[in-house]
């Protein structure tokens, strides 16, 4: 709600000069603000300064609606939002990608040394699945077998090679998109008025 955050906004602003200022020489301008939901900042601004809770509150506050890019003319707001859906969308489809991955490793029972037997004999055997060589279990990307192994197994091989695979996932798909998302980021932060995402 623009109408919001320009209360917000500038009891904020007026809260900078009375501090500069040393003196509530900006509480009556404030309390004219003071109209529907932006009553109780602008009254608390003008009977007294913002404790460092109450400051640090109301930056924060004011920083994410203009993350939100409603300090912006309507046509730039419009073009942010529409930015914003189409980031969202590209971070649905990242993480649908990653949880429909169906990567998997390939190791010898022996290579799972330190990862307990209840766990080994729980792992599918690799026959069947166009893999060369027999008595192969299969380790999918899945969070308990990912981080059994990473946390347990002494095979310093298999957990380069479980690592190496976790790190991969989709990256046909998903390197794309990374690409597209930093693209997109960086122009929502120049249009909000940052130089780069990284300041945003």
């Amino acid at each position: 709600r623009k109408d919001v955050y320009r209360v917000l906004k500038h009891v904020a602003d007026q809260h900078i000069v009375n501090e500069e200022d040393g003196a509530g020489a900006g509480a009556s301008g404030a309390g004219g603000a003071s109209e529907g939901s932006g009553g109780y900042f602008a009254s608390m601004a003008s009977n007294e300064l913002l404790d460092d809770e109450q400051r640090r509150f109301m930056e924060k506050t004011v920083l994410e609606y203009e993350h939100n890019g409603v300090h912006l003319e309507e046509g730039v707001f419009k073009q942010v939002e529409e930015l914003k859906t189409k980031v969202t969308e590209l971070e649905t489809a990242f993480s649908t990608n990653i949880n429909q991955d169906k990567s998997e490793v390939h190791v010898r029972p022996e290579a799972l040394a330190g990862c307990g037997a209840d766990f080994v004999e729980s792992l599918e055997p690799a026959e069947g699945k166009g893999v060369t060589g027999k008595g192969l279990v299969t380790l999918t990307m899945s969070y308990p077998h990912y981080f059994t192994v990473q946390r347990k197994c002494n095979v310093v091989e298999t957990r380069r090679r479980m690592e190496q695979a976790f790190n991969s996932r989709c990256k046909e798909l998903n390197v794309p998109i990374i690409e597209e998302l930093v693209r997109l980021r960086h122009q929502i932060a120049t249009l909000c008025g940052y130089p780069n995402h990284a300041a945003y």
